[in-house]
């Protein structure tokens, strides 16, 4: 998982390795016609099991190392990419997690490669260790430069979405509020939105990410308050530009923080914050009462009908464009969920 803790993906059928029946459904057509890429790929070993008539005769899509260059500082950034299976389609861009990088393992990839959607994870100067990082100026320059780039060498995309978890949950939060125009929706599973609390958080459990807070914002023996805030989407909302934004999905499991690095609190600060400037303020806080409830992790709070991934969904609250979700779940991204959201607006 992220921040510095390495987990395993959740453990749904459908993040598992497809099997050659599917491989051969998948890459062909309603008419049962060959279905290949726009672009040619490499045999993966899955493919070179599976005879190619079992494909159609082609071969499933590999991603690769794509390096763009920035506009900022002539950095060169490594992002992994993955061509979507017909021209236009729907672009998923995926960010690092905390102490991630461009080049970690990602569930979602295999769920874009069997929705045929295109994947782009940017590096964004991860990872969350240094001034250069941690939503530094240079963060966002970096994400945008990289959504120029497959612009231009991929054409235009049907729908752009943004996903994050963790650490990539916080800096998808800082591109909402910064970036509001280029995605069409933005979805975070358990982001970090307060840097100085969550550093108060870390420090005996996590000492690794605590070490990183500091060195993000000082550089010294301690945290830096000032430079906490301003690197801290919580802090973002009430300078960000005005106007309509992406629709936000916040996904908060209710045990983080007691079983996770990341405590549900953060993800209750940044939607209340935005409740406070929005023209319903009364109908968008969440009250004192039940905030408490929330944070000590109260089992007993549930809405009925409503799971994620077949999960007991606990909380559920819509303030303008955002919808935060608290789930039955700890620290964790349930990626058939987050496919499931995006297949529900694609446009193909």
């Amino acid at each position: 998982m992220d921040a510095g803790r390495r987990r395993e993906s959740v453990g749904e059928q459908h993040d598992m390795e497809p099997s050659r029946e599917a491989l051969s459904h998948q890459y062909r057509d309603g008419a049962g016609r060959p279905r290949c890429p726009r672009r040619t790929f490499l045999l993966s070993a899955a493919c070179a099991s599976t005879s190619l008539a079992a494909v159609g005769a082609c071969s499933i899509p590999q991603s690769t190392v794509l390096k763009v260059v920035s506009t900022a500082d002539r950095n060169v950034q490594r992002c992994t990419w993955l061509a979507g299976a017909k021209s236009g389609a729907t672009l998923v861009v995926s960010l690092p997690t905390w102490s991630g990088s461009y080049a970690q393992p990602d569930p979602l990839l295999e769920q874009c490669r069997r929705h045929g959607w295109a994947y782009l994870r940017p590096n964004v100067r991860a990872p969350n260790n240094s001034s250069r990082a941690c939503l530094g100026p240079l963060v966002l320059k970096d994400l945008d430069d990289a959504l120029d780039h497959v612009g231009r060498e991929f054409g235009a995309s049907s729908q752009r979405v943004l996903v994050g978890e963790s650490g990539g949950g916080y800096t998808a939060l800082g591109a909402w509020l910064r970036g509001r125009t280029r995605f069409d929706r933005v979805i975070v599973w358990n982001p970090i939105a307060d840097l100085e609390p969550w550093f108060a958080h870390t420090r005996q459990r996590y000492p690794k990410i605590a070490a990183d807070l500091i060195a993000c914002t000082s550089g010294g023996a301690a945290v830096a308050s000032n430079e906490a805030r301003r690197r801290s989407p919580l802090h973002w909302i009430e300078s960000s530009a005005t106007g309509p934004r992406a629709p936000l999905e916040i996904y908060a499991g209710l045990h983080d923080g007691h079983q996770g690095s990341v405590p549900l609190s953060q993800s209750l600060a940044f939607f209340n914050a935005i409740g406070r400037l929005h023209e319903q303020r009364g109908h968008c806080e969440i009250g004192p009462a039940l905030l408490a409830r929330l944070v000590r992790a109260d089992r007993s709070l549930s809405v009925a009908g409503a799971a994620v991934a077949g999960r007991a969904v606990h909380y559920i609250a819509v303030c303008s464009e955002a919808l935060l979700t608290v789930f039955d779940g700890a620290h964790e991204h349930l990626t058939g969920h987050t496919a499931l959201r995006i297949a529900a607006t694609d446009p193909s």
